[in-house]
């Protein structure tokens, strides 16, 4: 029987902070009215990328975002620890990315921007995954 996604999920968030000792966080999206103290009802939006469902239909976020560390060199300060974004996309386990799936293709948009800028990120069915998308 494979794992659901929520289980890959917990035992990602567990894995990650054993083998990096870092930190990560689910990061829930999603949208809902809501009626203030005021008695005003508005529409909120949270998550990250979220700010529209214009921008929601493009880019999603991933479902952990946290930090791994990682000591470095900087050509001014040296050797040093850094803390490098890490976003991953958790699926049930047997998961494959199908063109036609505009909802994974969005969080694939996500994934893309955080790695062109040096962080680690990727999909994860398995959190062995995790081993790839960081290199450890």
């Amino acid at each position: 029987m494979s794992r659901p996604e929520s289980t890959v999920q917990n035992l990602t968030r567990n894995d990650h902070c054993k083998l990096t000792n870092g930190t990560i966080w689910r990061n829930n999206s999603g949208a809902g009215r809501i009626v203030g103290d005021d008695g005003i009802e508005r529409m909120v939006r949270w998550g990250l990328a979220n700010e529209s469902a214009q921008e929601n239909a493009v880019i999603k976020s991933s479902d952990l975002i946290g930090i791994t560390p990682e000591y470095l060199y900087h050509p001014v300060q040296g050797w040093r620890w850094f803390g490098i974004f890490t976003a991953y996309e958790c699926k049930p386990e047997g998961w494959r990315l199908r063109p036609s799936d505009k909802r994974a293709l969005a969080q694939q948009r996500f994934i893309d921007i955080v790695r062109s800028v040096g962080g680690y990120g990727g999909f994860v069915t398995d959190p062995q995954d995790i081993h790839g998308i960081i290199g450890r």
